[in-house]
């Protein structure tokens, strides 16, 4: 069963989805993800359980 999270910004939700499909967010967020969840990490999500994003260091 999927629920909406009002809490949830749509780019937010946008990057996790296109991070579940392992497909390119059409928002592009101001950092960019270098680890895409793998099987066991997508139950997790899909569970309810958090993910947090492993990303690229972008501090100049």
């Amino acid at each position: 069963m999927i629920i909406k999270d009002n809490t949830l910004k749509y780019e937010d939700f946008n990057i996790q989805y296109c991070a579940l499909n392992n497909i390119t967010p059409k928002y592009h967020p101001p950092f960019t993800i270098i680890e895409y969840p793998n099987y066991f990490k997508k139950e997790n999500i899909r569970n309810g359980k958090p993910w947090i994003y492993k990303i690229k260091n972008t501090n100049f």
